[in-house]
C-alpha cells in the first residue's frame, strides 16, 4: 500500500489520499505515511486535515521533528 500511495503522491494527490488512509488503517504507527498524507493535505490547502494528521503522527512519535515544524506552519495558515 505504501508504494502505491507514494507512486500517486504529487501526481495524483486525490488518488493518493484514500490509499494513505487505507495504509494507516492497516499500519496506524506508520509515521512516514502519516507525514506524507499531511504533506498532501498541506499542499492542497486542506489545512485542518493536515493539522489533524500531523497531530496523529506526533501522538505516535512526539520527536518527529519535521511533523512538528509542518504542524506549526499549518497552524499559522489556519
Amino acid at each position: 500500500l505504501e508504494a502505491k500511495a507514494k507512486s500517486a503522491k504529487g501526481i495524483r494527490d486525490l488518488t493518493a489520499i484514500p490509499v494513505y488512509k487505507e495504509l494507516l488503517n492497516v499500519e496506524p504507527d506508520n509515521t512516514e505515511g502519516d507525514f506524507d498524507l499531511g504533506q498532501i493535505y498541506s499542499g492542497r490547502q486542506m489545512t485542518h486535515s493536515a493539522i489533524a494528521t500531523y497531530s496523529d503522527l506526533l501522538g505516535v512519535d512526539p520527536l518527529f521533528r519535521e511533523a512538528g515544524v509542518a504542524s506549526d506552519r499549518a497552524m499559522h495558515e489556519a
